[in-house]
């Protein structure tokens, strides 16, 4: 009787690990966030950058830096200056000749993103709106 209660509480127990491992490995679902802005990586296509954002929001190549509007006023928002993550103004250079510069909005953040000539991507300018508890933890033990 003692073995069989103790089978039942390892097979509950691995069901567990296996649901989790599974819902943690499952693959995220296209959405701007702080989790998802760590998958960018310099060159990455257009395409990729849409399989990690969804579709882009705003296609801001025509419209002049200055005019390139910034987050909205009084809008909690945690930025990384040295990104220069305050897009506008100041946070904007001017684009390079055939360059884009494409916009994704998420609930959790916004990005936009600047693509080269041949459609590989220079930088990004992200503006975060809100971190989940698991990106909290993630960024207090530095595990990206």
């Amino acid at each position: 009787m003692r073995r069989r209660r103790i089978l039942l509480v390892l097979l509950a127990f691995a069901t567990l690990v296996g649901v989790a491992a599974f819902v943690w490995l499952s693959p995220a679902p296209t959405d701007v966030s702080l989790t998802t802005l760590t998958r960018l990586k310099p060159g990455m296509s257009e395409a990729d950058v849409a399989m990690i954002f969804g579709a882009p929001a705003a296609d801001l190549t025509g419209v002049p830096v200055d005019a390139v509007p910034p987050p909205a006023p009084g809008a909690k928002l945690w930025v990384n200056t040295r990104s220069l993550a305050g897009v506008g103004k100041e946070g904007v250079p001017p684009l390079k000749a055939g360059a884009r510069l494409l916009r994704y909005v998420g609930r959790r953040a916004t990005v936009t993103a600047e693509f080269d000539a041949g459609g590989g991507l220079i930088r990004w300018y992200p503006v975060i709106h809100e971190i989940s508890g698991l990106e909290r933890v993630r960024l207090r033990l530095n595990w990206w």
